[in-house]
């Protein structure tokens, strides 16, 4: 270990601070402090690299005398490295490092037991559940945990009134409406709650992307509300047609000549505007975590950063719904030892003891393994399905998959488009919401998975009222 990777201070009796400070200057050594100033506050000596060593009283061969030995203490009990030391150890200036390295050694040996025991008390409160019986046994005093709606009634519905603190998996096959999805509910928990707020990392999109798709979707809302506020005979249109002509796409919004083409329509402006004012006024509500814009390094952040971050943010405010997009891509941290394989399931426990140290929901989009992928293609209910990983399954509190509605059976069926009129309106497809797990709600099967409209070209999705739910055996 070399002399200048920690740092030393100095403790030493008031009556001898000029002759030890110079003593200690001839060494390169300037933090020399009396007892009264380390003793009192050991607090600000707190650093992984620090150190504090207590000169013996003059002509002492070993033992402090009761202020120095408080001193000791004191700076022990705070978790800091100290130990004890005659002036003589640093009489030789050559082998002045070598006695530097020593001491430091010896320090961090004495603090040993004190960082124990500080560690083992602080493990026996964490198991004590004074904290919970409280809240059973006086419910009064205490708020309700966070719930956030979807803005999907059905889907609520089965989950047992929303979102809430844990790991929801979001699963689907690529291209299937995962990153869709997930942005339309953060949408929605924003809209419906203006206290909530929402950090969304995009491991795979850019944070201009990411915009481009939630104003896309606020765009289609204003539209239908300014349709609505329209006579029939000034503008016989329906909602997703006057959408279609006055409201941008994502697309529209990453290229300004589309957008100023749109803007020129009679209704164009006012849709731009009203939907970049509602973002805006979302303001630090909804934080966009790209991983270009990570600190001190590029690719794909791991999944120590994005704890970090998440904490930072709760620091700051109410704990955000936080999103993950997506698990595949989240890496290791950097003293990460298993196999590459076991990198998911690693990652999916530490977004799940992210959720509830934060006491938040995570919602972690995820890939489906190949056989998954072929069942949801043929029409199959999907069960545990993330990619690479079960354990991802085990950590989940709820796994909700993305699939296609078919139209037609075996090889000739196809994923059921919405059903469109001359000019080409109402683009899209059905999907469906198949709830494989759920800890705080109910599971679905065939004939109860929610059913939603995707309008493709909006990233909105609807729900499908289109036949009484079949209800479970066990339903009234």
């Amino acid at each position: 270990m070399k002399a200048d990777q920690f740092k030393v201070v100095w403790a030493t009796a008031a009556d001898r601070l000029e002759a030890d400070r110079a003593l200690l200057e001839k060494l390169g050594e300037k933090d020399v402090q009396p007892f009264a100033v380390v003793g009192n506050a050991p607090a600000d000596l707190k650093d992984t690299d620090t150190a504090a060593v207590v000169f013996l009283p003059p002509g002492v061969a070993a033992g402090l005398d009761a202020e120095g030995e408080k001193v000791m203490q004191a700076v022990l009990a705070a978790g800091i490295p100290a130990c004890a030391a005659l002036r003589s150890d640093l009489a030789d200036r050559a082998a002045f490092e070598r006695h530097k390295v020593r001491l430091v050694k010896i320090a961090r040996e004495a603090a040993r037991p004190f960082a124990e025991e500080k560690r083992h008390g602080e493990i026996l409160a964490r198991l004590d559940l004074g904290d919970v019986l409280e809240e059973f046994s006086t419910p009064e005093k205490f708020k309700d945990p966070p719930l956030y709606k979807t803005g999907l009634a059905d889907l609520d519905e089965v989950l047992g009134g929303g979102l809430r603190e844990g790991v929801y998996v979001l699963q689907g096959i690529p291209g299937g409406g995962k990153t869709a999805l997930s942005l339309y509910i953060a949408g929605s928990i924003l809209k419906g709650n203006q206290d909530a707020r929402v950090l969304y990392h995009s491991l795979e999109m850019s944070r201009r992307q990411i915009a481009a798709k939630v104003l896309a979707r606020l765009a289609f809302d204003l539209a239908g509300e300014i349709k609505d506020e329209i006579s029939a005979a000034m503008e016989p249109l329906d909602k997703e047609a006057f959408a279609d002509k006055h409201a941008p796409k994502e697309l529209d919004w990453q290229t300004p000549s589309r957008l100023c083409a749109l803007a020129a329509q009679e209704y164009g402006e006012r849709v731009q505007r009203e939907a970049l004012d509602e973002f805006v006024s979302w303001g630090s509500r909804f934080l966009v975590a790209y991983r270009g814009a990570y600190p001190d390094g590029c690719g794909f952040p791991g999944i120590n950063r994005l704890a970090d971050i998440g904490g930072i943010v709760a620091g700051n405010g109410p704990a955000p719904v936080v999103f993950v997009d997506y698990l595949q891509l989240i890496t290791p941290p950097k003293d990460y030892q298993g196999e590459r394989r076991d990198v998911v399931g690693y990652n999916s426990s530490m977004l799940e003891q992210m959720a509830h140290t934060l006491r938040t929901p995570v919602v972690v989009l995820s890939s489906m393994n190949r056989a998954s992928v072929r069942d949801a293609q043929e029409g199959k209910t999907v069960g545990f399905a993330a990619k690479e990983s079960g354990d991802v399954d085990y950590n989940a509190d709820a796994i909700l998959s993305i699939v296609d509605v078919l139209d037609g059976v075996g090889q000739d069926a196809k994923p059921l488009v919405l059903e469109q009129d001359e000019n080409d309106h109402r683009r899209g497809k059905v999907v469906e919401i198949q709830v494989a797990k759920n800890r705080t709600g109910r599971t679905t099967h065939k004939g109860t998975h929610p059913r939603l409209d995707w309008l493709t070209a909006w990233g909105v999705y609807e729900t499908r009222h289109e036949a009484p739910r079949i209800k479970a055996p066990w339903e009234k």
